[in-house]
């Protein structure tokens, strides 16, 4: 359990920790939703498998303002988002509209996992 902080502080560690190692590790992978098709980065590390998915399709971007507002209102579901998958259990889903924004914890369970993940993670070269 992370010491003295909430879900909402961890969830902003999770994701500052986690993006930059999918952007550096992840590989694309386009996921069947329905009847549309979700490009995602994706990566396993030890025994979690995290999923990270844009409004962009999968790759972090590198567009203005106007372009991602486009995207958001383009998409029904235009939000960034970020799963954690450990041993088969779903541990995290995140979701947020703006890296500097508030993040939505849609579900986020406790446990030993956090501190674990978050230093699999860390320093990535």
């Amino acid at each position: 359990m992370v010491r003295g902080g909430s879900r909402q502080l961890f969830a902003k560690r999770l994701r500052d920790g986690v993006v930059p190692y999918l952007a550096r590790r992840g590989r694309q992978v386009t996921l069947t939703a329905g009847l549309s098709d979700i490009r995602c980065l994706t990566v396993e590390v030890s025994s979690f498998e995290i999923l990270y998915r844009t409004p962009f399709g999968g790759w972090l971007p590198e567009l203005g303002a106007r372009n991602y507002a486009e995207s958001v209102l383009m998409r029904p579901n235009g939000r960034y988002g970020l799963d954690v998958w450990g041993r088969g259990t779903k541990l995290a889903n995140l979701e947020w509209d703006d890296i500097q924004g508030p993040i939505c914890v849609v579900s986020l369970a406790t446990g030993h996992w956090r501190n674990e993940l978050l230093a699999l993670t860390a320093d990535c070269p």
